[in-house]
């Protein structure tokens, strides 16, 4: 409903899900967020909410190859600094969509 309106959606998905979704929205944008792996488990070690086998499973999976379909836009945030600055290239990259 949101598309149709003109709106932009942005969803936080699995990368799983990605071929399906972009089977139904070809003209989606994915943005692969990445983070250094001794960034992230800093990061989960700091927030404190996962216990260590939880933190070793999410560093297994963020280590994985990411394979993005052919047909697919594809923007990569590098997430491993301050993350305000993330958080400004996101915003902008939305904002010229």
């Amino acid at each position: 409903q949101w598309l149709a309106r003109g709106l932009k959606v942005i969803v936080n998905g699995s990368r799983e899900y990605l071929p399906l979704a972009l089977a139904r929205y070809p003209k989606l944008c994915a943005v692969h967020v990445r983070v250094k792996p001794e960034v992230l488990a800093a990061r989960l070690r700091q927030r404190g909410r996962e216990s260590e086998a939880e933190i070793a499973q999410r560093m297994a999976r963020a280590v994985q190859p990411f394979e993005v379909p052919a047909n697919c836009a594809l923007v990569e945030i590098d997430n491993s600094g301050v993350l305000e600055d993330s958080a400004v290239k996101f915003a902008q990259l939305v904002s010229n969509a």
